[in-house]
């Protein structure tokens, strides 16, 4: 896959040899960056926050704007063309905006991240053991807003607020897990409180 990659770099390398890009060539070439990317997500269907999304999107776009400035110069000059360009561009890309996972994969887990932050809000959470990394900053703004402050366990060692031995010596009173992630806590001690169509909140049962 990288080969692809890096023909095209070598190809638009070469080109910059044979005609140094004006100012004006570089404002045609900016434009291009912008436009290709969503057509690129569209037709590879990948993670389009990986460096090679980057990479690709100048390759193909110097190459690109060499081989409009060679084919059609007077045609790139018409005011009229360049805006139904524009205008089908932005159509485009305004379609693919409200379609494509690239620009909504987050929206249901930002909706879920404020729906169990509320349910720790109104519980009074005093602390909560977390599964997944992305829900924490979410929780952390959302109690902040409400001025309450929940102490937030992560299970990732990687995290500064990872503790190894949280379900043995503090046993957090909520704990919040995601449906791919085994558990690490005993269940019995936990009931659950809240659930969607990615994460699972549990509390502790209280003693008897």
């Amino acid at each position: 896959m990288y080969s692809v990659f890096l023909v095209i770099f070598i190809t638009g390398f070469a080109l910059c040899f044979i005609k140094y890009p004006s100012p004006k060539n570089l404002l045609i070439y900016a434009v291009l960056s912008i436009a290709w990317l969503p057509f690129y997500a569209s037709i590879m269907h990948d993670d389009t926050s990986r460096h090679k999304t980057i990479f690709i999107t100048i390759s193909f776009t110097l190459i690109l704007m060499f081989i409009v400035q060679a084919g059609s110069s007077k045609l790139m000059q018409n005011k009229y063309i360049l805006t139904l360009t524009a205008l089908f561009l932005i159509f485009c890309n305004t379609i693919n905006l409200n379609r494509h996972s690239w620009f909504k994969w987050s929206i249901a887990v930002d909706e879920s991240v404020k729906k169990v932050s509320s349910v720790l809000i109104k519980s009074n959470a005093a602390d909560c053991s977390i599964a997944s990394f992305y829900y924490k900053p979410g929780i952390e703004f959302y109690s902040k807003v409400n001025k309450k402050r929940i102490k937030l366990y992560m299970w990732d060692p990687n995290s500064v607020d990872y503790d190894k031995s949280v379900f043995i010596t503090k046993h957090p009173e909520f704990v919040l897990t995601d449906l791919g992630t085994p558990l690490l806590f005993d269940i019995k001690e936990y009931h659950l409180v809240f659930k969607d169509e990615l994460i699972r909140l549990y509390k502790r049962n209280k003693s008897e």
